[in-house]
């Protein structure tokens, strides 16, 4: 019987240093892709010219990481002059429709619709003066932003 508790000591003794054995370990943070001076010569041991491959891989990691932003910077400024052309040619639309409205009022006004000749004009303007209003709103509230 003392055999078999001394046994089961021995197991219960082997397993735990087992456990402990498993549960140490080491975490090593690197922020740099060059691995620490230590931790490289224990690769060189296994890969002769591991320096060479991480400067390679570094290397080109960067060049597509610069060729990915010129093309984000290309991509916006292709978007930008789209908008600004979608501006102008909206501008545009608006001072010709602005135009043959105001010019609608002349007409009715010279062959005597005073009222809808006033109308015409009176809502052209209003329209025009909104709208600068609220384009200044815009401008104040993206510049403070």
């Amino acid at each position: 019987m003392k055999a078999k508790q001394n046994k089961s000591l021995e197991e219960r003794s082997n397993l735990e240093e087992q456990h402990n054995m498993f549960m140490l370990g080491k975490q090593t943070m690197i922020s740099s892709p060059f691995p620490p001076p230590e931790m490289l010569q224990a690769y060189k041991d296994i890969e002769p010219n591991i320096m060479e491959r991480i400067i390679k891989f570094t290397e080109d990691n960067g060049e597509h990481r610069r060729e990915l932003e010129k093309q984000s910077i290309r991509i916006a400024s292709q978007q930008n002059m789209i908008e600004i052309k979608q501006r102008g040619r909206g501008l545009n639309y608006a001072f010709i429709l602005a135009i043959l409205s105001l010019a609608s009022s002349v007409l009715t006004g010279f062959y005597g619709l005073e009222i809808l000749s006033c109308i015409l004009a009176g809502t052209t303007i209003t329209s025009v003066v909104v709208a600068f209003l609220k384009k200044g709103n815009d401008n104040n509230k993206s510049e403070n932003k």
